[in-house]
């Protein structure tokens, strides 16, 4: 089973790296206002995560790890492995890679603004 529920782990580590490791995210706008008639129009590009970091958010409880849970390095793994098979391996493996231990990765936005405070109504 995935998962890491009922393990208890020795946490020994670093001060506050209990947390999780660090992580950086710097977001970009850039935004220019142009007059338009009786509008104001203000295209924008606005880039998240402008590095494309990978940024860990959450970790495997028992490795500390975002990638792998260390369960089928486990002496206890490996009596299932024979029985399931290769198959089982590699299913494994692909449940351990949880996007969800990670922060987004670079998106880019192209907006537009239209500003309508000159009206007359």
């Amino acid at each position: 089973m995935l998962g890491d529920n009922t393990l208890v782990a020795d946490n020994t580590g670093y001060v506050n790296s209990a947390y999780g490791p660090n992580s950086v995210r710097i977001d970009l706008k850039v935004e220019k206002g142009f007059p338009l008639g009786n509008f104001y129009i203000t295209p924008y590009v606005w880039i998240e995560n402008l590095l494309d970091a990978d940024n860990v958010v959450a970790v495997w409880r028992a490795t500390g790890s975002p990638y792998t849970t260390g369960w089928l390095n486990d002496p206890d793994a490996r009596g299932t492995i024979q029985q399931q098979g290769e198959g089982y391996v590699k299913d494994y493996e692909s449940l351990e890679k949880d996007p969800a231990n990670f922060g987004i990765p670079r998106l880019i936005k192209l907006g537009l603004k239209l500003i309508l405070n000159k009206i007359n109504l």
